[in-house]
Order: C-alpha cells, then structure tokens, then sequence
C-alpha cells in the first residue's frame, strides 16, 4: 500500500529500498489518492437513510477514508527531504503534492457523530410508535429498536429503560410442570419430580442467550396460579386444556410424563483363561573361551491360571413431554425420551506364577482391582436421568432458539 511504501521510506533504508519505495508511490500514489476521494464522493451522495443504517455506515467509511488519507499526509510530511532524491542516476528524484485532509478528518468525524445520533433517533421514534401495539411481537420489535438506539447513542434519551420495558412484554415465558410417572415407575419413587427439577435447574441455567425466552421456576408458576386463584389441578392434567387460557404470564407449559422405569442387575457365567509366558527362571554361570567365569540367563515358560468374574447393572427410563400453547390449548411439540446407563465390573482370580500375567492382559480385558458393590436403584436412575437430560435439553433449545429470537 502507499502507506507501507511511505513507512519504508521513513524508517532510513538503503538506497535499493529506497529505489523500490520510489517507483511504488511514483507508480501508485496519485491513484490511491484518487480512489480514495472518488470513494468519498459516492458515499456523500447517497441519500440519508436511518433506519436500515446507511448513514452511519457511509458517514463512518467517509471518517475512515479521510484518516487514512490524514496519516498518509503526515506521514510523507515528516519524511527527511533527502530520501526522497533520487538514488540513481537515470532516476528522477520522487515529486508528491502533500495535501491536508486535517480539516476534512475533523469534519468526517463530526459528521459520523451527527449521524449515529440521528441514527439513535430513527430507531428511538419508531420504538415509540410500536411500543403502543401490547402485542408480543410487536413489543419485541419495539424492544430491539430501543436496543439499536443505545447502541448507536450509549444512554440514549431513555432507550434503556424503554428496552427493559419492551423487553419484559416481548418475553415468551415457558412453565414446566412437574413431570407425572406411571404406578410402575413410582415403585422407584418420584421420578417425575426428579426429572422435572434436574431439567428445570439445567435449563435455567441455558437460556441466558435467548433475548426474548425465558423458563419460570416451579415457585413463579405456583405463584401465577394460586394469584390467579385457578384450578391447579386442571392445569396439572396433560389431558385438559380447559383452563389454559386463563394461565395468564404463561405462553407455553411443559408436561411430561415417566411411562417406564426399571433396574437390571446380571452376573455373567466365570470365564478360565490359561497364559503362558517366556521369562528368565533361573541364572546359571558358565565360562567362556577365555576360560572367564560369567552369568547367564536360562528361559523358560511359566502358566497361570486366570478366572474372569463380571457383573452388568442398567437403568433405563421411558417417557414423554408435550409443549402446550397456554392460548390455544394446541400441541406445539410431542416428544418422546430415552434414557439409560450401564454399570460394568469385571476382576479376576489368578493361581499359578503370576509372571505369565502381562500389564497388557489386564488392560485389553478391561481387569480392574477387585470386585465392586452394583450401584443402588437410586444412585442408577439418577445417572439415567441425567443421561435422559441431555437428550431433552437439546430439543427444548431448539423450541427456545424458535420462540426466543
């Protein structure tokens, strides 16, 4: 670029650099100027446009052409007279015309300053005039115009507490109910309460990003139905909607249900390995040619008796949730989930020498140290459930990525 050319001519370098720094900005120069002036000159007369941010954006690249072209000045102008001699005879020496965009710089900058503000105000008025619409898509319109109006003008008039207004209007709220099990799933305890709260606490948790989405805790709910004095135990049934409509601060309810849960527990049949293995047994001295007294090693194969014992516990949990629109009383999703987790334990006895046993023996049987207890029911279904919580969360982002944005 004519700038780097510039730098290398500013930082004493030799003659042949100094050559090349020439026939760049002799070549370049009153090129880059006029590309840079021309540029300018389109982005002026573009027509203001607030809204869809033109102005600011050309105002801004105006700014910027202008430092650029600023720095380039000053840069040449404190450049020593001498470099710019020609080093060659056949060369002429290098003949700039060195402008000040100082003026223009300034100005540019002001100008950007104008129209970010008027910017801010574009977007101000017509979150305003939106703001009146109680809708939650409107209101969320309004609230994102709030937002580009203090990005634009940091604290703008009071676009931030319009924002947070706007905002609190244009959130979809989620109610997540606690989950029902089955009487077969109940001889586990409450499953369902425990899913439930675990999928709450994770999802509480994860939508932070969702501008506009937000899961209300157990407490908020029970809040909103005992205040609204309705039937809680309506609303508590996945199979009726009668009194959803009246579920107001709610826009969409999490039913779930546990269809199944169960605990397997299996002991394999002892597995009999033999191994065999050539090691040193014993040392034995002998002479040499040389009639020198020395050691030697004498190998031999050892055998070892190995009993392979293994256990299998599992856990699994069916069930389902629905997503319900508190307005409609419609189905938005059915979903149905899976969750499992398996316990695995395998030792071994040995008899005979020991030596015929290899470190990699152990490792590829998958050996451990000795026998461990089969994790009790709830220590299982709790690793299950945090398997199944996996599963659903990513679905559940999926509907907060849709509503939410």
């Amino acid at each position: 670029t004519a700038y780097n050319a510039a730098l290398a001519l500013s930082l004493d370098p030799k003659k042949r650099q100094i050559t090349k720094a020439h026939d760049f900005l002799r070549e370049a120069y009153d090129r880059v100027i006029d590309d840079k002036e021309s540029m300018i000159e389109d982005l002026e007369s573009e027509s203001a446009q607030y809204l869809n941010h033109t102005e600011a954006n050309n105002k801004q690249k105006i700014w910027r052409n202008y430092r650029e072209l600023r720095d380039l000045m000053r840069l040449l102008k404190r450049i020593p007279k001498k470099r710019f001699k020609a080093q060659k005879r056949k060369k002429s020496d290098l003949v700039l015309e060195l402008k000040d965009y100082a003026p223009q710089t300034k100005q540019a900058r002001m100008n950007f300053q104008t129209a970010k503000e008027k910017t801010a105000e574009a977007f101000y008025q017509r979150g305003l005039e939106l703001r009146e619409n109680e809708t939650l898509q409107i209101q969320r319109k309004a609230a994102k115009d709030f937002k580009m109006a203090a990005r634009y003008v940091p604290d703008y008039k009071d676009s931030n507490e319009f924002y947070k207004e706007t905002r609190e209007n244009a959130i979809t709220r989620l109610g997540v109910l606690e989950f029902t099990s089955s009487n077969q799933a109940k001889r586990y305890g409450e499953i369902g309460s425990e899913v439930s709260d675990k999928l709450l606490a994770s999802f509480l948790n994860s939508t932070n990003e969702f501008e506009f989405f937000e899961v209300i805790s157990r407490s908020q709910l029970n809040d909103i139905i005992e205040e609204q004095k309705l039937n809680a135990s309506g609303l508590f049934d996945e199979n009726s909607t009668a009194e959803l409509g009246n579920l107001k601060g709610v826009h969409y309810l999490l039913v779930g249900k546990i269809t199944s849960a169960e605990t397997i527990r299996q002991r394999s049949e002892p597995r009999e390995e033999t191994l065999e293995r050539e090691v040193v047994i014993r040392k034995e001295k002998y002479k040499d040619e040389l009639g020198q007294e020395k050691v030697r090693d004498i190998r031999g194969t050892v055998t070892a008796q190995v009993t392979i014992y293994e256990k299998h516990a599992n856990g699994a949990i069916k069930g389902s949730y629905k997503i319900l629109n508190v307005e409609t009383g419609a189905i938005h999703t059915i979903q149905s989930f899976r969750g499992e987790c398996n316990f695995q334990n395998r030792w071994a006895s040995f008899s005979g020498d020991k030596r015929a046993i290899t470190e990699s023996f152990i490792i590829n049987r998958g050996i451990e140290e000795e026998e461990r207890p089969y994790p009790t029911n709830s220590k299982l279904l709790s690793c299950v459930i945090d398997d199944m919580l996996g599963k659903i969360s990513r679905k559940l982002y999926l509907f907060a990525n849709e509503v939410g944005q």
